[in-house]
Order: structure tokens, then C-alpha cells, then sequence
């Protein structure tokens, strides 16, 4: 992977030249064994200076947790793992906006919180595939390829070896033409593809065929049967509101979806969505739908407005579709 090992040193190069905070962290995911913590302990550590770094687990972290990062060149934040828990998701939430922070809170003890430069470039390891949330339009991280196999290092290579180089390494890193726009840029590879992917969950998929006004996707949730043809009493329940909405829009083109209409589509394409109002758009909202005033039905109710992409050819195939009540 020379594209991501040359970000990779780039990135370190500027930590080590200019002393400050990047912008951006990494990810670097992979089975145990695989050099996470040797390219920590071994390498970063000693060659920044033990007090100038600092690692700490996901479950050392308190809610008030800034205070690790002060005066820090490298914070390897070990074990995160995305959808854990709760406190797991505001942690790394938290961690997240830090990155790209360029002063930072700092409270200790029995005293007042006061602020400071962040110098911190955040690493974020973990044994496993989905470790963070990134979302497409998220550019603090670079995310390296998710190492299937360990790395099989004697104990002289990592004992003698590898502190015996790092003084060539530092003087290499010294001297690397070190790009600090560059550095702010996110790697766009396969790796970080993969992670969206995996973290994307049903909401996600639909809140963008949403804003994308993909209407091939909602009708490729219809039955090809007409209406509820094998289906369950309270499957059917569900379903025919969203039969109903579906072959609506198909035939009118109607941009403008309520609040309620959204339910459907959701509770149909996803299932178990709020029954509040209030926690629906929320749910929606975090998920990039912002609910606003739209005009529907002779009057003002909340929803959205969506313009439908779909070509000619395919949307007089549904109509025809529907005509011939094949859906």
C-alpha cells in the first residue's frame, strides 16, 4: 500500500518537523498482533519523547477527558470500537471534534478549566473492522487497510533492531520533504470506503436515497405480487401505506413529504422507527434529514421536499407497472 505508507510518513513527518496538530488522525485496524502497539511503543514513543505522547484505552477515558492531551505530540487512543455503547459513541464523538480543535479545555482536578494550544494528532487502534464512524463527508481521518495477518517479528527485531534504527528514522523523517496541506488532506482509498460501508446502517441508507431522490429504491421495496400476496396480517398492515405512498409519487411526482409520509417510508424500508413525533425528526436530523414547514394538503405540516431522479423510460415502465396492478 505505498499510497497509504507515504501519507502515512508525510503525516509523521510534520509532527516531527513542526510540532503541531495536523488536523487529521488515522485509523489502523487488524487482528492482534499486527504492529499496532509496536509502531507506538517502539517507534512514536521513544522517538518523540515519552512525555511528549500518550496512550490511553477507551475505558480510561472520562466524560471531562481533555486533560491527556495537553502538551501531547500523539494521543493512541487503543481498542475503540464504534457502537459499543453509548458512552462509547460520545467518547469517540468527542475525540473526533478534538482533532481538528485548535485550542482545547483543559480541567484537572480542583481546578478551573483554562485553555491551551492542542498540538495532540490523534491515532485510533483496533482489533477490530469498524472501529469508527466516518461519514462520506467526514475529512478528519485517514484510514489505513484492516491488516488480516500478524506480523511475525522476533524479539531481537523488536528489542534491538528496531531501537537501533530509529535514530536513521527520526534524521529520515527530518529531512522528508514534509507537505503540512498535504496532511490536512483525508487519503480517499478502498480502506476508508470499506469503513463507511460497514458502519452505515438502514437509516443511513434511506435518508440518502432521500436527499438523492432515488425513487428506484423505494420501488424496489414493492411486491411484485399485487398487493398483499403471501404476506401476514400485520406485514400487511404496515405494507399497504407504503404501497400506497409509493405508487402516489410514482404517478404525481409529489416532492413534498410529510412528516407522517416519512414514517411510512421509514417504518416500511427500515421498521422499528419512533412512534413520537418529536423523536422521529430527531432520529431523522441525525441522520441528515432536517425537517422544515412545507405546504401539503391545504396546510402547513412539517416534512421535506425531495426532487425525484428517475428517467423516462423507467418511470413509464412503473406507471405501466402499476396499470396493470402487477405491483
Amino acid at each position: 500500500f505505498p499510497v497509504t505508507i507515504e501519507a502515512f510518513i508525510n503525516w509523521l513527518a510534520c509532527i516531527v518537523q513542526y510540532k503541531t496538530a495536523t488536523g487529521r488522525g488515522w485509523v489502523f485496524q487488524g487482528v492482534q498482533g499486527n504492529g499496532k502497539g509496536v509502531l507506538y511503543h517502539k517507534i512514536i514513543a521513544p522517538m518523540l519523547g515519552y512525555d511528549n505522547v500518550v496512550t490511553k484505552r477507551m475505558e480510561e477515558l472520562a466524560s471531562e477527558f481533555t486533560e491527556f492531551m495537553e502538551n501531547r505530540f500523539v494521543a493512541f487512543i487503543d481498542e475503540i470500537e464504534n457502537g459499543r455503547s453509548l458512552y462509547h459513541t460520545r467518547i469517540t464523538a468527542k475525540l473526533k471534534n478534538l482533532i481538528v480543535e485548535p485550542t482545547i479545555s483543559i480541567r484537572k482536578h480542583y481546578m478551573s478549566a483554562y485553555l491551551v494550544t492542542n498540538y495532540c494528532n490523534l491515532i485510533f487502534a483496533s482489533n477490530k473492522d469498524a472501529a469508527v464512524e466516518i461519514s462520506p463527508d467526514d475529512r478528519r481521518f485517514n484510514v489505513a487497510p484492516y491488516q488480516q495477518n500478524a506480523i511475525q517479528l522476533t524479539a531481537k527485531e523488536v528489542d534491538e533492531l528496531i531501537p537501533n534504527e530509529l535514530t536513521d528514522f527520526f534524521a529520515f523523517l527530518m529531512e522528508y520533504p514534509a507537505d503540512r496541506d498535504k496532511a490536512r488532506k483525508p487519503l480517499i482509498n478502498s480502506s476508508r470506503t470499506t469503513l463507511m460501508s460497514i458502519n452505515r446502517t438502514a437509516v443511513d441508507t434511506v435518508s440518502d436515497a432521500l436527499l438523492n431522490g432515488d425513487l428506484q429504491f423505494f420501488w424496489d421495496h414493492l411486491n411484485t405480487a399485487p398487493a398483499t400476496t403471501g404476506m401476514d396480517a400485520i406485514k400487511a398492515i404496515r405494507y399497504m401505506p407504503y404501497r400506497d405512498l409509493v405508487l402516489s409519487i410514482v404517478n404525481t411526482l409529489e416532492g413534498r413529504v410529510t412528516r407522517d409520509e416519512l414514517q411510512i417510508l421509514f417504518e416500511w424500508t427500515v421498521g422499528d422507527m419512533p412512534k413520537s413525533p418529536h423523536k422521529l425528526a430527531a432520529l431523522l436530523k441525525h441522520h441528515r434529514i432536517q425537517l422544515e414547514q412545507i405546504w401539503r394538503h391545504g396546510r402547513n405540516v412539517r416534512g421535506i421536499e425531495v426532487t425525484w431522479n428517475i428517467s423516462d423510460e423507467a418511470l413509464a415502465e412503473m406507471r405501466a407497472a402499476i396499470a396493470a396492478n402487477k405491483v
